[in-house]
C-alpha cells in the first residue's frame, strides 16, 4: 500500500496548483474530469456549485479578477491517496481596500486518478463571504 506521499495523486494535485499559480489556467483544468464539480460555501458572490471544465475555469478566472488579479493561492501542504486529496494552503488577495490572508483547506475527489470534485472550506467563513460579496 501506497502512503499519502506516494500516492500519484498528490503529484498530480501539485501540477495543478503550479499551473494556477502561473496564470496557465487551461493546463490547470486540462488535469480535471470533464463533469468536475467546484463547490465553494458560503453566501459571496462566488459561493454555489460549478460544474463542469468551462464552470470551474470562470469561477478560478472570477477569484483574480475580483481581486484585481491580486489573489495568490500556495499549497502548503499536499496529502493524497487513490479516492481523495487534501490540500492546506495560504490565500491571500487585495479589493476595494480589504485584504484577505485565509488559510482554506480543499478536498479533492478523485475516479480512476481524474479529479471529479472539490470543496474549498476557508478557515473564516464570515471573512471569506464579506471580502468576495
Amino acid at each position: 500500500m501506497q502512503t499519502a506521499q506516494e500516492n500519484p495523486n498528490v503529484a498530480l494535485l501539485e501540477r495543478s496548483y503550479k499551473s494556477f499559480a502561473a496564470g496557465d489556467v487551461p493546463a490547470a483544468l486540462e488535469l480535471l474530469g470533464d463533469d468536475i464539480v467546484f463547490h465553494v460555501p458560503g453566501d459571496s458572490l462566488l459561493a454555489g456549485d460549478h460544474t463542469g471544465k468551462p464552470a470551474v475555469g470562470a469561477a478560478f478566472g472570477r477569484f483574480k479578477e475580483m481581486s484585481g488579479g491580486t489573489f495568490k493561492l500556495q499549497p502548503r501542504e499536499i496529502f493524497a491517496n487513490d479516492d481523495y486529496g487534501t490540500v492546506l494552503s495560504e490565500t491571500t488577495a487585495a479589493r476595494h481596500g480589504k485584504t484577505l490572508a485565509e488559510q482554506p483547506v480543499q478536498v479533492w475527489r478523485f475516479e480512476d486518478g481524474v479529479p471529479v470534485e472539490i470543496w474549498l472550506y476557508p478557515r473564516n467563513q464570515n471573512a471569506f463571504d464579506e471580502f468576495w460579496s
